[in-house]
């Protein structure tokens, strides 16, 4: 079923901490999301009000585009039931980044699959791998994991890497994949869909 994809973007963005002041966290407030559409894709965007300590105060637009139709479909809420489950609560990552950590590729290629009805192109993720010392070779599972994923190999980070231990290869034979993106638009974007198909499947209204 295609829907419009107004019905996928909240009115706002998510409550993030901007930063610190005197030794304290301070809330940002959300900045409200303006949705322009076109004859195929939509414009989602927002204007940040910046007043530098030196200099005059000014204003910038922040966007992203997406898609004007989406396919809401059963992939589409299996990978944000799959998110839902395993990825990052965007509340909780300063409102801004969205992130899974999976060692099972089938999962993080269906979140990066589906999510790009969302307009967030497989491309423009970042790919951090967890490999053990002793176990993996990290050119040969940065290419397998690449392949896995239709994910260029320019996308992926210098791997974290952990004391290998006996058994390893056996269960987590190619380490773990952490694909990540930071967008105060995406994130709010993306906690909106994840209530949005939990409530279509609950039957209920998530608050």
């Amino acid at each position: 079923m295609q829907t419009n994809a107004q019905d996928f973007v909240p009115s706002t963005t998510l409550r993030r901490w901007a930063g610190h002041k005197e030794g304290r966290k301070r809330p940002l407030e959300p900045e409200r999301l303006n949705v322009v559409c076109g004859e195929k894709d939509c414009e989602v965007s927002y204007v940040v009000s910046i007043t530098p300590k030196n200099g005059s105060p000014y204003s910038r637009t922040v966007s992203v585009t997406l898609p004007k139709y989406i396919d809401y479909d059963d992939k589409l809420k299996a990978a944000v039931t799959a998110y839902r489950c395993e990825g990052d609560d965007p509340n909780r990552a300063n409102g801004v980044r969205i992130g899974l950590n999976n060692s099972d590729w089938g999962i993080v290629k269906l979140v990066v699959t589906e999510f790009e009805k969302l307009g967030l192109r497989r491309e423009r993720w970042n790919v951090r791998l967890e490999l053990y010392e002793g176990v993996h070779d990290e050119k040969t599972e940065k290419r397998w994991w690449s392949e896995k994923l239709g994910i260029p190999l320019h996308c992926f980070t210098t791997p974290t890497w952990f004391e290998g231990k006996k058994g390893k290869e056996e269960y987590n034979p190619h380490g773990r994949a952490r694909i990540q993106r930071s967008s105060p638009i995406f994130a709010a974007i993306v906690e909106y869909t994840c209530r949005k198909v939990m409530g279509d499947l609950l039957g209920t209204v998530e608050k």
